[in-house]
């Protein structure tokens, strides 16, 4: 596995990982918070989203464009 690949992959699960556990608070929070608090959770949570499909978008084009 190529150092690029690596990283990739490496940003990839961390990315992964921030988004679930955002998913689990917001979860966590659903129907006991306050509005504005649950709104907060969950644009972080679209954001987190979002992290992660960019990291993994970046990961299946290093893979598509060098092979490895």
């Amino acid at each position: 596995m190529c150092e690029e690949k690596r990283r990739l992959v490496a940003e990839y699960e961390a990315a992964t990982q921030a988004y679930f556990r955002s998913m689990n608070d917001l979860r966590a929070k659903m129907g006991t918070s306050p509005k504005h608090e649950y709104d907060q959770l969950f644009r972080a949570t679209e954001e987190a989203h979002s992290r992660s499909e960019t990291a993994r978008a970046a990961l299946l084009k290093h893979v598509s464009e060098h092979k490895c």
